[in-house]
């Protein structure tokens, strides 16, 4: 009964840490490596040819925050890339923040 316990608190720990990771998802970065890039750019592109992603990456995609993944959030993405800089939609306050770009 107590191995069962454990398990059990194992895995609502894993649940909760994996949930965390998940709503720190920054903006653009597709890919989850910290930074903006051309993988990120490369990855959207993947998602749109498809017709959308799950639930979680919708997060990082849909950086205009209009539901939908489409060549404006993409456009986003490589102005970001180019410039160095990033001010998307989706940011709560619309804040501009600069990121190492890969």
């Amino acid at each position: 009964m107590m191995k069962l316990k454990r398990t059990i608190a194992a895995l609502v720990a894993l649940a909760v840490i994996a949930a965390c990771a998940a709503s720190l998802a920054m903006t653009g970065d597709v890919d989850g490596d910290g930074a903006i890039g051309v993988k990120d750019a490369v990855l959207l592109c993947r998602a749109i040819a498809d017709g959308g992603a799950g639930a979680n990456d919708m997060l990082s995609m849909d950086v205009d925050a209009d539901g939908r993944l489409t060549v404006a959030d993409l456009a986003y993405i490589c102005r970001a890339i180019m410039d160095n800089s990033v001010v998307f939609p989706r940011d709560a306050q619309n804040a501009a923040y600069s990121k190492d770009v890969k």
